[in-house]
């Protein structure tokens, strides 16, 4: 079950809203750490109050943000499909990439870097820049668990969790459908370089293991018919087809 919360006063200053109360009648609770230079909200509304800005302006400008970032959003939507390549759980920057414009460059690749190695916000500022640089210069690059090499975005191995039961989900990516006593983590030392794919990148892809052994790792090829790898994350090509075989 979700949540609505309805802020309808947004657009009223701390004073008009206090003399709003008082009409009604109403009391509230000052919460002490809006007073604590501690804080940098409370720091801003010291310098805001010198200045000649209203409430009203200020969230008149969160809305104009607002929307403009809806716009970046859905312009980055439709370049989505032409900026990347999915191969066995890497991608590979296409020149339709760096055609677009810059700032919706930098959308395409935070969102391919959540993809990669799914995080609570992307990467943003200089570093994403640099990021952006070197993959349009083709040079090798890490940010944020994930790794340019050899034309290829792709997770990185250093950092990933354990191996879990196979039914659970696995670096906010994977989950199987496996027999009892499966387990599902990164096929690590077994990898090898095969098809183009760095040997690096099939290291950190999902491998399914039973008591040490190894039974399926789709992107390396290795496939079991009573094991079936689902993606959990969604933004790029589908994966479906080239996790069961």
């Amino acid at each position: 079950m979700g949540a609505t919360f309805l802020r309808p006063m947004l657009d009223l200053s701390r004073q008009e809203l206090r003399t709003y109360l008082r009409a009604i009648g109403a009391a509230w609770v000052e919460d002490p750490s809006n007073q604590n230079p501690r804080y940098l909200r409370a720091r801003t509304r010291k310098t805001l109050a010198g200045l000649d800005i209203s409430a009203q302006s200020i969230a008149s400008s969160a809305r104009h943000l607002a929307e403009a970032r809806t716009a970046l959003d859905a312009l980055a939507d439709l370049w989505q499909p032409r900026a990347f390549a999915q191969d066995r759980g890497t991608l590979i920057p296409q020149p339709a990439l760096f055609d677009a414009p810059t700032e919706t460059q930098r959308r395409l690749l935070a969102r391919a870097l959540l993809w990669l190695s799914p995080a609570p916000y992307p990467p943003r500022g200089a570093a994403l820049s640099r990021f952006l640089a070197a993959l349009a210069q083709g040079k090798p690059a890490t940010l944020a668990g994930a790794r340019f090499h050899a034309g290829r975005l792709y997770r990185e191995a250093r950092g990933l969790p354990p191996e879990i039961p196979a039914h659970l989900i696995w670096d906010a990516r994977f989950t199987a459908t496996a027999p009892p006593g499966c387990t599902l983590g990164a096929l690590g030392p077994e990898a090898r370089a095969t098809d183009g794919l760095p040997r690096a990148a099939l290291a950190a892809s999902p491998a399914i293991r039973r008591d040490g052994t190894l039974l399926a790792a789709p992107f390396a090829g290795l496939y079991h018919p009573e094991i079936t790898l689902r993606p959990v994350t969604a933004g790029f090509a589908p994966l479906t087809a080239a996790l069961s075989h």
